[in-house]
C-alpha cells in the first residue's frame, strides 16, 4: 500500500481538535499540541505530527475489506439468529440472590 494520503476536514478550535480523512476513507480526530510560545504546529511540524498518528492498520483493513474477504459467506454462515421475542423473566426465589451478569456465579453465604 502507498503512504496514506490525508486531508484535514474539520477544526474544533474550542478544543484545539483537528479532523483527518485518510485516504477518503478513514477519519480519525486529534488533540492538536500547543508549542510553548502558544501556536499549533503548520506545515512540515503538522504533517509530521499527523503522520506520526495515521492508522495505517485500519486503512489497511478498510481497502481489504472494500475489495472483499473470500470466506465471508462461511463466517456469515454461522451466525444464529437472535430469538424474536425476549426470553421470560423469571424472578428470583424467596432468599435467592438474583444474577444479572453472565458468567459471574452468585455470591455464596447468607443473603443479606
Amino acid at each position: 500500500m502507498s503512504a496514506p494520503q490525508y486531508r484535514i476536514v474539520s477544526f474544533d478550535a474550542a478544543n484545539g481538535r483537528i479532523g483527518v480523512l485518510f485516504n477518503d476513507r478513514v477519519e480519525i480526530s486529534f488533540d492538536l499540541p500547543i508549542s510553548p510560545e502558544g501556536v499549533y504546529p503548520l506545515g512540515r511540524q503538522l504533517r509530521a505530527f499527523i503522520m506520526a498518528r495515521r492508522p495505517t492498520p485500519m486503512i489497511e483493513r478498510v481497502l481489504r475489506l472494500e475489495e472483499g474477504v473470500a470466506n465471508a459467506d462461511g463466517i456469515a454462515a454461522l451466525v444464529e439468529a437472535r430469538p424474536e421475542t425476549p426470553l421470560p423473566y423469571e424472578p428470583p426465589a424467596p432468599g435467592e440472590v438474583p444474577v444479572t451478569t453472565p458468567n459471574i456465579a452468585p455470591p455464596t453465604g447468607p443473603t443479606p
